[in-house]
């Protein structure tokens, strides 16, 4: 039974631990740290897996000091009730002292490896959206295991190089004392003081009507070219996953212009894709989606990904997809098959950047590079991210805001009749938009299909199949879309 141990160590007589149980459902990608002043002042960091808390204990904290490595001990599994466990464990019982919750919050997987599957290969990647700990840690198994590593055995927990790094972050500093549960410290919590008085709650307000709020006059954050293009087009709120009630201080939902997301480069926002194009000069577009498992990622630009400044040796700093995008594209630029000889040809591509054997823009000017170039990088869809009672929710409404404008920009771009255009489709996602939206109906109603409009179909950069990233395989979707172009009488891109 996977609490056996758990169980086994405790009297629940005397305790008011959880006994909890093991299950498949219930707070699905939870983590949280306790600060336990037991023997020895140590912290527990646990994770929801598989119906448990996975735990280790990290005798010196977690840190966003990405230059540090935590030691870490694998412990017992916990139930998942664990989480909400604050108090004091009596003299004589296993683990005696003072538990507080001192971070809490929801986590993602940073790859597309099951979560039991990365923690029996010895090593996972996880994204953190706690109170006080936020972005990517990775922990790494000090040893070889063919098996899920047992309890007891040694770990490292790593913060990653990221927005929310930060040199010399202390847990034990006095601004992060408290728990965030109840807003005690440890002594308070030892002597049996209740809860603190919180400040005022926040109103309780629908999640649509903060959003009407945010995106009022949405339209003068883009060029005066699109603005008079879009007319009264309007976006959408009535979607039903809006009408959830949520705190207002709590909400975290895309940024506008000028009003950038902390970690993110200045110049993104939500209309972003528009800024460096006109839509005359639109000649491609590539659909992509928006949610990105940081939102600071995210810049407003299909694929792009804006914390980079350059293009990292290392896969754990950059995401699946825009990695195999670029793998791609050198190849389109270079005709050097080598570049898409799958993770092996990553490592290839950067060690020519290096040693100037490929030249390839820096991250942020790649994507202006192809937008003068007339290609529109456009998302399907926002992410709109709320937190509901303190617990991180993510809000799956917003394709129904966003519909409005996306169809209106896509069926402009199907039916023209002097501009060859051509939409890449990457993945069933990007293919279903297309035909939900009746565009290739409207094309031939414009007599515009195959004439001066075509589409290039392709795997999502981020698929996986048995034979390995399906995006990296021939045709190349870049070449395909200049073929087209060059069939419809248009110039090809230099992408």
């Amino acid at each position: 039974m996977p609490l056996e141990e758990y169980r086994k160590k405790r009297n629940f007589w005397a305790t008011s631990e959880p006994a909890g149980r093991a299950r498949r459902s219930g707070r699905a990608q939870t983590f949280v740290v306790q600060k336990h002043d037991a023997i020895h002042l140590h912290y527990d960091f646990r994770l929801a897996i598989d119906g448990v808390l996975v735990s280790w204990a990290v005798p010196k904290g977690p840190t966003l000091d990405s230059g540090v490595k935590r030691f870490a001990t694998m412990t017992e599994d916990h139930p998942l009730e664990y989480a909400d466990f604050e108090g004091v464990i009596p003299e004589g019982e296993y683990g005696a002292g003072t538990v507080m919750v001192w971070d809490r919050g929801s986590y993602e997987l940073q790859e597309e490896m099951p979560a039991e599957e990365q923690l029996a290969r010895g090593e996972i990647k996880v994204i953190l959206q706690g109170k006080k700990l936020r972005g990517g840690f990775v922990l790494v198994h000090m040893g070889r295991a063919k098996t899920r590593p047992r309890e007891k055995s040694r770990w490292l927990l790593i913060k990653r190089k990221d927005e929310f790094a930060k040199r010399s972050w202390d847990p034990e500093d006095t601004e992060l004392s408290h728990s965030v549960l109840t807003g005690r410290t440890l002594e308070e919590i030892q002597s049996g003081r209740r809860e603190r008085k919180r400040a005022a709650v926040a109103t309780n307000v629908f999640l649509r009507d903060l959003l009407r709020k945010k995106f009022a006059g949405w339209k003068g954050d883009l060029p005066a070219t699109w603005r008079k293009f879009l007319g009264e087009t309007e976006l959408n709120f009535e979607s039903r996953a809006f009408m959830c009630q949520c705190r207002a201080d709590e909400i975290v939902i895309p940024a506008r212009k000028g009003q950038a997301i902390p970690g993110a480069p200045a110049r993104a926002h939500l209309f972003r894709a528009f800024d460096q194009v006109k839509p005359e000069s639109v000649r491609a577009v590539i659909l992509g989606q928006d949610p990105y498992p940081n939102p600071a990622w995210a810049t407003g630009r299909a694929f792009e990904q804006g914390n980079l400044t350059d293009w990292p040796l290392s896969r754990r700093e950059i995401a699946d997809s825009l990695r195999r995008m670029i793998q791609v594209l050198a190849n389109a630029r270079t005709g050097n098959v080598k570049y898409i000889n799958g993770d092996q040809g990553w490592k290839i591509l950067v060690e020519d950047l290096h040693k100037s054997r490929l030249s390839l823009d820096s991250p942020r000017s790649l994507f202006d590079h192809l937008q003068h170039e007339g290609v529109l990088l456009l998302n399907t869809s926002l992410t709109v991210s709320v937190n509901v009672s303190s617990r991180p929710k993510r809000i799956r409404g917003h394709f129904q805001l966003w519909e409005p404008l996306l169809y209106r920009v896509l069926e402009f771009l199907a039916s023209r009749e002097r501009v060859p255009t051509v939409f890449l489709l990457w993945g069933e996602h990007a293919l279903k938009v297309v035909k939900r939206g009746g565009i290739r109906a409207t094309a031939e109603r414009a007599h515009t299909w195959h004439s001066t409009f075509d589409i290039v179909r392709h795997a999502h950069p981020a698929a996986i199949t048995r034979q390995g990233a399906a995006f990296l395989r021939p045709p190349n979707p870049f070449l395909s879309a200049n073929k087209l172009l060059e069939r419809m009488g248009g110039t090809p891109i230099a992408w």
